[in-house]
């Protein structure tokens, strides 16, 4: 009884833990739907173009997952990732240009590119890179 007691708590303590990241919320689907959410919502689209098989991509994806950077983000921006080994993800980066991964684009609520980061990066130059793009937007607009 108490064994199982002890993985009861593991399993709920790892199951907050998760709930718990405030990493960057990524959303699920197309591409013209996730910018119809982002111009609803007033809110640039962060588009993260990656491959499972790339190394920097994964520590994009830690730095993606840490608080800092969800915070500065979430309420920013709508955020989706695609796999360029997949037909969505391969169109994006074709049809932009990418050359390397992990790229980041930011679209405005129109679906245009009006940023773009290629790297990976610490979470605070991250967090850097971006508000910096987003000032040099703001002063285009």
């Amino acid at each position: 009884m108490k064994k199982y007691l002890l993985i009861l708590v593991f399993a709920l303590a790892t199951f907050a833990s998760a709930m718990a990241n405030g990493g960057v919320e990524f959303r699920d689907g197309a591409l013209d739907d996730m910018v119809a959410e982002a111009a609803a919502e007033e809110k640039y689209l962060f588009v993260e173009l990656f491959a499972t098989w790339c190394g920097p991509c994964r520590m994009m994806e830690r730095t993606l997952a840490t608080d800092e950077v969800g915070a500065y983000m979430n309420p920013r921006f709508v955020s989706v990732r695609y796999d360029v080994d997949k037909a969505t993800g391969a169109l994006l980066a074709r049809t932009n240009g990418v050359r390397s991964i992990p790229t980041c684009l930011v679209m405005n609520g129109k679906g245009e590119v009006v940023g773009r980061l290629v790297g990976s990066s610490s979470p605070e130059k991250f967090v850097a890179s971006m508000r910096s793009l987003l000032a040099n937007i703001s002063e285009e607009e």
